[in-house]
């Protein structure tokens, strides 16, 4: 296969990573055969006319804040361009895309590395990236809430600066570059990530492949289902949850979702077109 451009669409984390996966530069001037756009928006139409104008084939890869966006929006879904080939981080985000119309094929995401068992920290990791959001997309305040009816539960909120008045089992984290999230999963015993709507989270895939338990209110493969507050202190409470996982999954995840498998799975989507 030619050179594949990997092109910021929604995501500058994302797009890196699945660059330095298919051995490519994240760039805003497209060349080879295929430019892969990670995320996908209205905002792209000028680019990707670009790509039709120099015969470079558009491959989109949604993410979920993509999806929600134009779930949420047909007047927004019609303003995004038209790509060559549709990829979605989940078989959920597959359906959403098939409800209005856009056929496309699942792989999921990888994080940078491969990552092996670990000996299980003392904190609950709680990844809010937007803590005082009007939409609330990651559940701030009902995290705030677990916190603060399980006082002698160790949190550790992080992924945005300057949290307000969180209760005082919480630790601040604040905001943090990839490789620091990845260093600070070694403080974690699991990981608490609550959202309104999602795709397949590469955090929750690397805490996975670290033997960490993940609670999700998104019955994702291999994670603990949780849809209520209640269910989801009961989860916390159980010492098996801040255990290392003993089952298939942590393997499965290292495997699947392994940046060389992300690579043989998006190229063999792209040669087949």
């Amino acid at each position: 296969m030619d050179v594949i451009s990997v092109v910021n669409g929604t995501s500058e984390i994302h797009s890196q990573t699945f660059a330095q996966a298919l051995g490519a530069q994240v760039t805003t001037d497209p060349s080879g055969q295929w430019a892969f756009f990670v995320g996908v928006g209205p905002h792209l139409w000028t680019q990707v006319e670009y790509c039709k104008k120099k015969k470079i084939k558009t491959c989109a890869y949604w993410i979920g804040s993509d999806s929600l966006c134009a779930f949420n929006s047909k007047e927004y879904r019609s303003r995004v361009p038209e790509f060559d080939v549709h990829i979605g981080v989940h078989k959920r985000m597959q359906n959403e895309l098939a409800s209005w119309g856009i056929m496309s094929h699942v792989v999921w995401p990888c994080p940078r590395s491969v990552y092996q068992e670990q000996v299980p920290g003392e904190f609950i990791g709680c990844y809010q990236p937007t803590p005082y959001a009007d939409n609330d997309i990651y559940m701030f305040h009902q995290c705030v809430d677990i916190a603060n009816r399980m006082p002698t539960k160790k949190f550790l909120f992080y992924g945005a600066p300057n949290y307000i008045d969180l209760p005082r089992n919480v630790m601040d984290a604040g905001r943090m570059t990839p490789g620091q999230v990845s260093n600070l999963y070694q403080e974690m015993s699991c990981v608490l990530r609550l959202t309104q709507h999602d795709g397949h989270p590469v955090g929750g895939i690397e805490a996975k492949m670290r033997g960490l338990h993940v609670i999700e209110n998104y019955p994702y493969e291999g994670f603990l289902f949780a849809d209520n507050t209640k269910s989801i202190m009961m989860l916390l409470e159980d010492e098996a949850t801040r255990s290392i996982d003993t089952s298939e999954w942590p393997e499965f995840y290292r495997n699947v979702c392994s940046p060389t498998s992300f690579r043989e799975k998006v190229c063999q989507i792209l040669r087949s077109q």
